[in-house]
């Protein structure tokens, strides 16, 4: 991952005052930070082409959730970290009987 950061800020030629995940619009040239819409834009167009289904930001909410779960991380910890008001997300954990 630390390569692959670096290759990023590198090709990008971004600064320590641009926006990390950020980007080189490809006409202008100008930094462009990256958007959630932008970000799933460009998952699903390559998802599409490979035959996989669309999928949707509240998909890496339940994906991140229940990974920070199967890792051991407290509850109460997870419930903060993804800024889940209630604790309605237990009811999103994938795998209850590893986590358990």
């Amino acid at each position: 991952p630390s390569h692959a950061l670096r290759e990023h800020i590198r090709v990008n030629r971004l600064s320590p005052d641009n926006p990390l995940f950020a980007y080189r619009h490809d006409a202008t040239d100008d930094v462009i930070p990256l958007t959630k819409n932008v970000f799933l834009s460009r998952l699903n167009e390559i998802w599409a082409a490979a035959g996989m289904q669309r999928i949707t930001a509240h998909c890496f909410r339940i994906g991140g959730t229940t990974a920070l779960l199967r890792a051991g991380v407290d509850p109460q910890v997870v419930r903060v970290a993804g800024r889940w008001r209630s604790d309605s997300f237990l009811r999103y954990w994938r795998a209850i009987d590893d986590i358990i």
